[in-house]
């Protein structure tokens, strides 16, 4: 959400959580990583976020620290609850990789961590925000490398050296503002073509696809594409591009993730909300049914990752992310 606009994130939330497939109140976990959210407006956002989804039967999963956060980024965890008791382990963790200034690295940039066991499942987020520029790829490649490698979830990744988070979990997700390009520039493709062309291009012009298919991302995956780039949008108005120094309009907003467990997993949907404004990037929405997981039923984390599903058969998983909160 625009963090520019303070009274449009309190009045939003309820639209923004029912702009998906579905309403908030189906779902049993929520998890919510923000990046580029105004500093002195941190509190105020998270306290709204907790107010509105305790009203809808929530409660902190993290009750020690309530959620962890760097420089104009936050990642804050919910739980339906009932279920506090399934929950267990719960850990939060964070690594700056934002321009070194003096000493120590910015948060704007890096990633932030939580990770929980559900139902003696466990379960990684990595919210991250990776290098901007178009010319950038090979540095938001090392980034999410450095991230993996060295963000520290579980307790027998600081007695085993090298032991990586998506090695430890049964399911990860790495998502956010992960800033790949579309190969291109503005004046070939723009407004008056983007929605005839756009993922059309990805194959051959995504900068996420291409670090894939060189080696990055090793055991990760991404539902395919069929919606409209996430950046550079008007902040009010409905796919209507903008034009910053010729970059083309970008799938920068992503959501992928690693199965570690022998549970199939079966995307459902992957969609961008393009009706939530207030920010030159569109929440993106990954729904992920995990077939014959016990009884486990709901879970969510943003930008938002949900999951669904019935007792019997399946739970569904999405992720909306989104800058400017």
């Amino acid at each position: 959400m625009g963090g520019s606009v303070d009274n449009l994130f309190q009045n939003k939330i309820d639209k923004f959580f029912k702009e998906g497939s579905h309403d908030v109140t189906a779902y049993d976990i929520v998890f919510i990583s923000v990046q580029e959210c105004i500093q002195r407006l941190r509190t105020q956002r998270t306290n709204a976020l907790e107010t509105y989804l305790a009203q809808k039967g929530f409660a902190n999963i993290d009750q020690q620290n309530g959620l962890v956060f760097m420089y104009q980024m936050f990642m804050i965890g919910f739980v339906k609850k009932p279920l506090m008791a399934d929950v267990t382990k719960v850990t939060a963790s964070y690594l700056a990789k934002g321009k070194n200034l003096l000493v120590a690295s910015v948060g704007n940039k890096g990633g932030l961590g939580y990770s929980f066991n559900f139902r003696n499942r466990i379960f990684n987020f990595i919210g991250c925000h990776l290098q901007h520029k178009m010319d950038k790829q090979a540095k938001r490649n090392q980034m999410s490398r450095d991230l993996i490698a060295e963000i520290k979830m579980q307790q027998v990744q600081t007695k085993v050296n090298g032991l990586e988070s998506d090695v430890v979990g049964d399911f990860c997700f790495y998502f956010g503002d992960m800033n790949y390009r579309l190969k291109t520039t503005f004046q070939a493709l723009d407004n008056s073509n983007v929605q005839q062309q756009a993922v059309g291009m990805i194959e051959t012009h995504d900068q996420l696809i291409e670090a894939q298919q060189t080696g990055h991302y090793p055991g990760y995956q991404e539902h395919p594409i069929d919606f409209l780039p996430s950046y550079k949008l008007s902040n009010y108005e409905r796919q209507v591009y903008v034009n910053k120094k010729d970059q083309a309009p970008s799938y920068c907003d992503r959501v992928l993730y690693k199965n570690n467990m022998a549970i199939k997993a079966k995307p459902l949907s992957y969609e961008s909300l393009d009706e939530c404004y207030g920010s030159d990037h569109r929440p993106v929405v990954l729904q992920l049914a995990l077939r014959h997981f016990e009884r486990v039923r709901y879970w969510e984390f943003a930008p938002l990752t949900r999951f669904s599903g019935t007792s019997e058969v399946s739970s569904e998983v999405g992720v909306i992310d989104f800058d400017y909160l």
